[in-house]
């Protein structure tokens, strides 16, 4: 093997065992949970969902003070019904 391939393979392994080493129960349990949840360490950390996934709360048009006409949550997703 040349130098720059032990080099290369040194690498990779170091890269994959970081990479082992940063993932938790925690982090595969958030991974698995329910679709637009927030696991009790998230919460913790501070963080919020954007989405409720019920209501356009908190949500705006580009440039403007609120959701533009015809937005609404519907079955978890944002939507636009197209008026006819």
């Amino acid at each position: 093997m040349t130098a720059r391939r032990i080099a290369a393979a040194a690498a990779a392994l170091v890269l994959s065992a970081a990479c082992h080493q940063s993932s938790t129960n925690a982090d595969v349990a958030a991974a698995n949970a329910a679709p637009n949840t927030l696991s009790s360490a998230e919460r913790a950390a501070g963080w919020r969902l954007l989405f409720d996934g019920k209501t356009t709360q908190g949500w705006r048009g580009y440039r403007q003070k609120s959701m533009p006409d015809g937005w609404k949550a519907v079955d978890g997703a944002l939507t636009r019904g197209v008026q006819l």
